[in-house]
């Protein structure tokens, strides 16, 4: 949804607290500086979920026009997204 400009698609699913700190605006705007760094992503590769605590974290790594990077959304048990990021590969999940 975000690669095709749907932010607002997206920043439905958030729970309340990311809502007050990103909206849809805030969510493509990320995502136009992340491409802007890193190019466009040419292919997404399969996603994989890893459990913290009541969380489930999706990672999808990526391959971008000018390096690697990864998704990472993080869901409650509602599936109501609790955080979303966009970032450089090996980056831990906490």
């Amino acid at each position: 949804q975000i690669e095709q400009g749907r932010c607002s698609d997206t920043a439905k699913q958030f729970d309340p607290l990311v809502k007050r700190r990103l909206d849809a605006a805030g969510l493509c705007s990320a995502f136009t500086t992340y491409t802007e760094l890193l190019g466009s992503v040419t292919k997404a590769e399969a996603p994989y979920s890893q459990r913290r605590g009541m969380l489930t974290v999706v990672r999808v790594p990526l391959t971008l026009s000018h390096g690697h990077g990864e998704y990472r959304v993080t869901y409650h048990p509602d599936g109501s997204v609790a955080g979303i990021y966009f970032l450089k590969p090996g980056a831990p999940v906490g």
